[in-house]
């Protein structure tokens, strides 16, 4: 029969595995869910990828590679979207150049004017403000 002492041992044992097997399970459970947030130096999505925000302090190039305007340095957090962009809400430019713009209903350029009685600000109107040259 055994002693008190060596039941007591045996179980003091036990009690010791455990609590390093669950320290150590706790441990990779920490490392496997705590993601790195930078991430190397290029990323490649094939499908759909989405994010709450992305930062660059070179430049962000979104969509199939394509032909950068001469003025695209690839510095100072350049922005190239190929093929098409939509922006739902206001954008602010501190200066535009575009080779063509097309509207159905109505292109304002320049500051708040006084429009013509005829600008309905539908069918295609231009309005520019200041100066046209």
């Amino acid at each position: 029969m055994r002693t008190i002492k060596a039941t007591l041992l045996q179980y003091h044992e036990r009690a010791l595995v455990v609590f390093f097997v669950t320290a150590f399970a706790l441990l990779v459970l920490a490392v496997v869910t705590t993601q790195a947030t930078t991430i190397g130096t290029n990323i490649t999505v094939t499908g759909n990828a989405s994010s709450t925000a992305a930062t660059s302090t070179a430049y962000l190039y979104v969509g199939p590679d394509g032909t950068e305007h001469a003025a695209f340095n690839f510095t100072g957090g350049d922005l190239f979207v190929a093929d098409m962009l939509n922006v739902a809400g206001l954008s602010v430019l501190e200066r535009a150049s575009a080779t063509s713009a097309t509207t159905t209903a109505y292109l304002y350029l320049g500051p708040d004017g006084s429009e013509n009685a005829a600008f309905n600000f539908t069918g295609g109107d231009l309005f520019v403000a200041d100066m046209l040259n």
